[in-house]
């Protein structure tokens, strides 16, 4: 495409522009620019006709590189930015060439084991990131709002990681006590090379060790660039193949960055939270389910056990069990042993009553066969007297 006048480049950073958030401004003008190129002003141009053709060859294209969702994603993104201007194209044929769109993902969440693999070859701050996104379950988009006062721990050991504040899709996550202590010992690897970390500091920054000597402003550690969302997950997928989970290029079970969420939904279930308590701390909008935060944490440390990571942790966890389950054993052992003794106490009452009964009917018995021989009924002996002594001369 040709280039355009200021005025046309205008109309689509306009567009851009009159979106609602940063996180759509990023996913719309990355997609609409991967099907029109660097000047989407131009495709506004085109004959209608042209137009169609245009998008029909990015779908034939791609349909074997990209999954249908993917393309429809984009086209839909395209479809926006032509509505705002009233530029109308054929698009039930467009989409007629879209593969077919799989509304199920079916790419799986990584295991506690890859985690752990993937936790072992990890910096402070990766290590931060894992535990972080696999204990809160957020997407990566997120890293992109994140500061230091979005994170407030709990007196539970938690912490409550505000997502997305200021905007509409914002909500409460919570990572773990262990998540809390891997953003402890990055925040004190910062804080050691000068940086002045506050509440304004993004969560998660750039890393000082790299960039050429010329570079003052990006080595230099006191001065803190925030990690956007793109770049944390790269550093995941790198993470992952360092691991030796991943290939380059080549698709995996699970997605480097969404594996997390999914990961956290797993456990979350696992725990046995309830499907709407699930959906909340994943931020997903309930229209009538409004929980305070109260009820929120105290859901979310009963899974606690099932998002940490660490196997001291997990060997910890297994020695509770295994205590809980032996004292519960004693419980029951001292619990049958009473009942036990109950019933031979009664059991001896039981006796003792019998044996008075037996006795009364067998006195009974023997009273009504005297009765029946005529015989005098058994007379009660009466004690004899002393003789008398025999006195003299009688």
């Amino acid at each position: 495409m040709t280039a355009t006048t200021e005025a046309s480049t205008t109309r689509f950073q306009a567009f851009i522009a009159s979106l609602r958030s940063d996180a759509t401004r990023v996913t719309y003008e990355s997609g609409i620019r991967k099907i029109l190129g660097p000047d989407p002003d131009a495709f506004l141009a085109l004959d209608p006709g042209r137009a169609k053709d245009v998008l029909v060859d990015y779908v034939i294209k791609n349909r074997e590189r990209l999954t249908g969702a993917t393309i429809a994603s984009r086209l839909a993104n395209v479809k926006a930015f032509c509505d705002e201007y009233g530029y109308n194209l054929e698009w039930k044929i467009i989409r007629r060439k879209i593969p077919p769109v799989r509304y199920v993902g079916v790419d799986r969440a990584p295991t506690v084991e890859e985690v752990r693999k993937a936790l072992e070859g990890a910096d402070l701050r990766l290590a931060f990131i894992m535990l972080a996104m696999a204990s809160g379950g957020f997407r990566v988009g997120a890293w992109d709002w994140l500061k230091v006062r979005d994170l407030s721990p709990r007196d539970s050991g938690a912490a409550s990681l505000t997502i997305y504040r200021g905007e509409p899709e914002e909500y409460v996550a919570f990572i773990s006590p262990e998540a809390v202590e891997a953003w402890k010992r990055y925040r004190e690897s910062r804080e050691r090379v000068g940086e002045k970390v506050d509440a304004g500091s993004p969560l998660v920054r750039d890393k000082w060790e790299y960039g050429s000597r010329w570079d003052k402003e990006r080595i230099a550690p006191d001065l803190a660039h925030p990690l956007a969302g793109e770049a944390v997950k790269h550093l995941l997928e790198r993470g992952w193949i360092k691991a030796g989970l991943r290939e380059r290029k080549v698709k995996s079970e699970f997605k480097a960055a969404h594996g997390f969420r999914k990961f956290c939904k797993t456990q979350l279930s696992k725990a046995g939270l309830s499907w709407e308590d699930q959906e909340v701390l994943l931020g997903h909008r309930m229209a009538y389910y409004k929980p305070t935060l109260e009820h929120m944490e105290e859901e979310y440390l009963k899974a606690v056990p099932f998002l940490t990571l660490s196997e001291a942790e997990e060997a910890k966890r297994e020695l509770t069990k295994e205590k809980e389950e032996n004292e519960k054993k004693w419980k029951d052992y001292r619990l049958e042993n009473l009942e036990l003794k109950d019933v031979v106490r009664e059991l001896k009452e039981d006796k003792d009553a019998m044996k008075a009964e037996y006795d009364a009917r067998l006195s009974r018995l023997e009273e009504q066969m005297r009765s029946a021989l005529g015989a005098p009924p058994e007379a009660t002996p009466v004690p004899q007297s002393r003789p008398r002594a025999e006195t003299s001369g009688s």
